[in-house]
């Protein structure tokens, strides 16, 4: 399982790395919502469709490396079957329940590079369950401690 969080070191995160995020953000909100809203009702979904919908939210500036946006996950290895991707493959195989993937889009552009990484499951009744909330905010390490709290994620 894999699960991933992007820090600034730094006190405030600069706006061109908040406005890249809100990018990687709505690109894994749209994935989900496309997972969920065909999923459960049983239409199917393949790859390089939940791929094609998250991209779309990314941009596609030339300075922006395309890559999948997930991969497949289960018990023997990492990456071994469906993944959601429509750049290094046109991924054409079905999304079915009892699969597992990662989901994580990011920018990588020559200055930064920027990706959230979260698991999903799609359960035996269809449902789209999650392994950890999505995190919303890029997180300045060096940011004055607002006690406890601090190193949770952000609340939506």
């Amino acid at each position: 399982a894999r699960l991933g969080w992007s820090l600034y070191t730094g006190e405030q995160v600069p706006d061109s790395l908040s406005k890249s995020w809100k990018k990687i953000v709505a690109a894994a909100e749209e994935a989900l919502g496309l997972l969920r809203a065909r999923i459960p009702r049983q239409r199917t979904l393949l790859g390089y469709e939940v791929a094609q919908a998250a991209r779309a939210k990314l941009g596609s500036s030339p300075d922006i490396l395309p890559r999948p946006l997930g991969y497949n996950l289960n018990r023997d290895q990492h990456n071994f079957g469906v993944r959601f991707d429509n750049y290094l493959t046109h991924d054409d195989r079905e999304i079915m329940p009892g699969m597992g993937f990662t989901l994580q889009p990011g920018i990588y552009k020559d200055t930064y590079a920027l990706r959230t990484c979260a698991n999903l499951f799609i359960r035996g009744d269809r449902q789209v369950k999650l392994s950890a909330p999505l995190q919303q905010e890029i997180i300045a390490v060096l940011a004055p401690a607002s006690g406890a709290d601090s190193l949770k994620a952000p609340s939506r």
